[in-house]
């Protein structure tokens, strides 16, 4: 029994020791499932996730509204110099042959120039569809619906 007594006070430092060394690593360790620390976690976890896809698409939606306004911009000029100047060459070709008179002429040039900006116009409307932050709005839906018509 005497080799007990003199080994019972190492064996007791060894145990404090792993004690500590167990305290030390538990603050390192992520919490056990099912703690209210757990859930805090997983709260802040969701919410850098979906900040990280609201930023995503913000700069989605930037781009977007920079190139639609880089068309917008393309269709004015277009608009205003491309389209005259053919039109113009049209409306003096019909004038000067015959064809038809000045009042004609300038009505089928105004449709030309309207039929242009019309479909520009049109371009702008399909690149739209990026600025609406479907991804993000999907999040925020409830799990088990639908989708719902927006």
């Amino acid at each position: 029994m005497e080799p007990q007594a003199t080994d019972t006070p190492q064996l007791e430092g060894q145990t404090n020791q792993r004690r500590t060394e167990e305290e030390a690593t538990l603050s390192d360790v992520a919490p056990p499932a099912g703690t209210l620390s757990a859930l805090i976690a997983a709260v802040r976890q969701y919410g850098e996730r979906l900040l990280s896809l609201v930023i995503l698409e913000g700069k989605q939606a930037g781009l977007s509204l920079a190139l639609m306004l880089g068309m917008a911009v393309a269709a004015g000029v277009l608009v205003i110099t491309g389209w005259l100047a053919i039109i113009a060459c049209i409306v003096v070709a019909l004038v000067a042959n015959d064809v038809i008179g000045w009042t004609w002429a300038l009505v089928i040039a105004a449709l030309l120039s309207f039929a242009g900006a019309a479909g520009l116009i049109v371009l702008l409307m399909q690149r739209s569809d990026d600025l609406l932050f479907t991804a993000t709005r999907r999040q925020f839906r409830p799990r088990g619906t639908g989708e719902s018509a927006t």
